[in-house]
């Protein structure tokens, strides 16, 4: 086996096994937490996050 599909073959198992949340499945969360902490600062001027795009809001499979 070439050394580019051992590392290809390692690179998809690892990624398998991966648990970290990606950027895109905590999406909601994120932006829950966003719009809290700007609650609590007592702006003035009130920042409003937009809807997350459908798209983005799939967990893919987790």
């Amino acid at each position: 086996m070439t050394p580019q599909k051992r590392w290809m073959k390692n690179t998809i198992a690892e990624a398998a096994n991966m648990t970290t949340p990606m950027p895109w499945e905590r999406g909601l969360r994120r932006m829950d937490m966003i719009a809290r902490r700007l609650d609590d600062e007592g702006r003035r001027v009130v920042v409003t996050l937009p809807p997350m795009p459908a798209a983005l809001n799939v967990s893919l499979g987790r």
